[in-house]
């Protein structure tokens, strides 16, 4: 990764153009289909971070700036408030492609931003935009 890459102005590289990570969904993200893969597949999306800090990536010597392992999930807890604390992970809620859920957090993961941790019922109940109910037959 260089200035071919880059660009010949180093101050306008950017580390996360050329750090990126991709989600792979396990059983079609590798199924040499390519119609398939981007149905399931979601990425590359610019990553910030290195080996040995809080937001954590890992990589291989034969492919430097691919990251191949993420901290999945990441969650502060305020133990004073419960209420106070965040958490954030990778993707989404849903592993349905389809579903609005599938990437929905993929912006705030790599931006390092954050999402409530909801620890009181009165708090869940006003921020729930949907619910299902399961009632036997």
């Amino acid at each position: 990764m260089g200035t071919k890459a880059q660009g010949p102005d180093l101050a306008k590289w950017r580390w996360g153009r050329a750090h990126t990570a991709t989600f792979r969904n396990l059983t079609f993200g590798e199924s040499g289909i390519p119609i398939i893969e981007r149905i399931f597949n979601r990425g590359p999306f610019p990553v910030p971070a290195g080996f040995q800090q809080v937001f954590c990536t890992d990589w291989k010597a034969s492919k430097p700036f691919d990251v191949s392992a993420v901290s999945s999930m990441r969650q502060v807890i305020d133990l004073s408030d419960l209420s106070k604390s965040v958490t954030i992970h990778t993707t989404g809620q849903s592993g349905h492609p389809g579903n609005r859920h599938y990437d929905d957090m993929i912006g705030s993961w790599s931006h390092v931003t954050y999402h409530p941790t909801l620890w009181d019922l009165t708090a869940l109940e006003a921020s729930r935009p949907d619910r299902l109910v399961l009632r036997p037959r």
